[in-house]
């Protein structure tokens, strides 16, 4: 489903684009064909080598009660055979916009030093997930600070609304800057919630929303909120819409801005 609102985006502001699949991005050579590739939450490779989304598949018979046209929508990312793809085309200059749950599977997968920000410490000194019976957020609006200097932020205010749905909120990790990346929009209070309900939004306070980091040549932009939520957050619509067009600014002479390389 938020596959499907991040196309109708596409289409509404005219972006050229074309839909993939595990078995296409699985092939390898991606830098040939594509500038950017969005990743919507939910779907993508799990860093820890788990199933990744966007799966397919077929039922009782196989895959050979599946018509022929719809073959190359079947299979799974995985982090085994898609990662090493993905890490190469952002290696060689490539770009990955990652929202929502997408974003925790591909820092692993590029080796992004991010971390849990929602952890609390134990008796015994160990840190653990804070427990769903002190933080749970589902789907409320949140407002979070942005470093509008930050060209994947260009043309927003130093605040903006979010729609968060128990999203993943990051801690950089001690040597993240000196690995290139760069914390782009955080929590700057302990009580963010403009409309919902948020229990334990204390937890949120100095987590990390936005994340860009840079991974050999390329960039993977990381966006934990749902800023494509059912196509309907105008507010957060700038931070896709930067990442597609800063895809582009290094092409080389004579490269296409029309389907062939999106």
């Amino acid at each position: 489903m938020p596959s499907g609102w991040t196309r109708f985006l596409l289409e509404q502001f005219e972006f050229p684009f074309e839909v993939v699949y595990p078995k296409a991005l699985d092939a390898g050579n991606l830098s040939s064909r594509f500038d950017v590739i969005i990743f919507p939450s939910g779907v993508g490779p799990a860093g820890g080598g788990g199933r990744g989304g966007g799966r397919g598949g077929a039922g009782g018979g196989g895959d050979s009660n599946i018509p022929t046209e719809y073959q190359p929508m079947l299979g799974s990312y995985t982090a085994a055979q898609t990662g090493p793809h993905l890490k190469k085309f952002l290696e060689d200059g490539g770009t990955i916009l990652a929202v929502g749950r997408s974003s925790t599977g591909l820092a692993q997968l590029a080796g992004v030093p991010v971390d849990n920000h929602l952890v609390e410490r134990s008796a015994d000194g160990s840190l653990r997930p804070v427990p769903a019976e002190k933080y749970y957020v589902p789907g409320s609006v949140l407002r979070m600070a942005v470093d509008n200097t930050a060209p994947i932020a260009h043309g927003l205010d130093g605040h903006v609304d979010v729609l968060f749905d128990n999203s993943p909120v990051f801690a950089l990790g001690p040597q993240a800057v000196l690995k290139g990346v760069r914390p782009v929009a955080w929590f700057d209070s302990a009580a963010p919630l403009r409309s919902g309900w948020a229990f334990g939004q204390g937890y949120l306070s100095g987590g990390v929303q936005v994340v860009d980091a840079a991974v050999g040549k390329g960039r993977l932009f990381m966006f934990a909120p749902e800023i494509t939520f059912r196509a309907q957050p105008h507010g957060t619509f700038k931070f896709l819409f930067n990442g597609i067009y800063l895809s582009t600014k290094s092409a080389p002479a004579g490269a296409t801005t029309d389907g062939n390389r999106r």
